[in-house]
């Protein structure tokens, strides 16, 4: 899942100097870079086959 500007970025295919934007502002800001990838590890986390599989588990054990 990608929250545009918090673990990526959202651009329509047709809008390539949005695109090119996006990508200008990731290779000159390592903060930017950095924060984004923080998030998609997060999201990453959340949605775990791990963490999902057990809260499946927990569910049909009501």
């Amino acid at each position: 899942m990608i929250d545009d500007g918090e673990n990526g970025f959202l651009v329509p295919v047709e809008n390539v100097d949005l695109f090119t934007d996006r990508l200008k502002q990731l290779m000159n800001n390592i903060n930017l870079r950095n924060k984004l990838s923080n998030n998609t590890k997060l999201i990453g986390e959340k949605y775990s086959i791990e963490k999902i599989s057990n809260e499946i588990l927990d569910f049909c054990k009501l």
